[in-house]
């Protein structure tokens, strides 16, 4: 099982935990990967932060 498997399970999981706890909660979306001269950023859309991958 990959990293980004494990990812997408969990946030199924919270997406559907937030939905049954009804109003007042969000979901901000997920992180995108990007490759950039050889190296992984992650990038967490709606927001202006950048995360480089640890590997």
């Amino acid at each position: 099982m990959l990293e980004r498997d494990i990812e997408q399970a969990l946030v199924r999981d919270v997406k559907k935990l937030l939905l049954e706890l009804g109003t007042g909660f969000a979901f901000l979306g997920n992180q995108y990967h990007l490759n950039v001269g050889g190296d992984d950023f992650y990038e967490r859309k709606g927001r202006n932060n950048i995360y480089k991958s640890r590997k």
